[in-house]
């Protein structure tokens, strides 16, 4: 779940599964993915291919936060730079929103390129957020881990 620009949500899950308790369509081939957003007046839609591109470009220009490669296979190169020295986290959690490793935590330096190498090798396959977040803004990256 990772709030939006708007006060909105973006709400994402994963099913490895067929046909069966809440999903009613069989699995279209390993593992299927759902993006949905709901915005801030509580009204749910599924977000568009533009918006969540949109949306992931308005909140780049804040933080300069990459990710590279991505899908990722063992290991990721997660890079950034702020507009301004201030204390922030750069956090990594799970598709169901559980923390699976904090990269950084402290003062970044304004324009100061950071560069962190986050090792998935005990994760499983799957869509993992990475976080950078301050006491003004947070920005998000979604990575996918294959195997």
């Amino acid at each position: 779940m990772l709030q939006t620009s708007d006060g909105g949500y973006l709400l994402a899950g994963r099913s490895d599964s067929g046909i069966g308790g809440d999903k009613s369509q069989a699995s279209q081939g390993g593992t299927d993915y759902w993006m949905v957003k709901v915005s801030s007046s509580g009204g749910a839609r599924i977000a568009s291919e533009q918006e969540l591109i949109a949306e992931e470009e308005h909140m780049e220009a804040d933080f300069h936060l990459q990710a590279d490669p991505n899908p990722f296979t063992e290991k990721i190169t997660i890079s950034f730079t702020l507009p301004q020295t201030e204390q922030v986290r750069l956090k990594v959690y799970n598709s169901i929103g559980l923390e699976v490793n904090t990269l950084f935590e402290g003062e970044a330096e304004k324009d100061k390129a950071y560069m962190f190498e986050w090792k998935a090798t005990d994760q499983q396959p799957g869509m993992y957020i990475i976080r950078l977040g301050s006491e003004s803004k947070v920005q998000t990256k979604k990575v996918i881990l294959v195997k």
